[in-house]
């Protein structure tokens, strides 16, 4: 997620007239979302926002995600 994916997972829930709105809650319960990077979230100050939703916080690289723990669990990581 980027800084504006951060910001919308702080907004869509609370805005049910949100055009992605639907989408966001079917992410959700699909599954899709794995949570939110710990240190962007509080950097941008939506960390609380992640929080009352129940998001997981990924912090296992200095407050980031790592990519390595993906690789672990044998995803293949592919960047554009």
């Amino acid at each position: 997620m980027g800084p504006n994916a951060l910001r919308l997972a702080e907004a869509l829930p609370l805005q049910a007239g949100h055009p992605l709105n639907g989408l966001w809650k079917k992410n959700l319960e699909a599954g899709l979302v794995e949570g939110v990077c710990r240190a962007c979230s509080s950097k941008l100050g939506t960390l609380e926002a992640a929080k009352d939703q129940e998001l997981a916080l990924l912090d296992d690289m200095s407050g980031h995600p790592s990519m390595s723990a993906y690789r672990n669990k044998g995803y293949e990581i592919i960047t554009f």
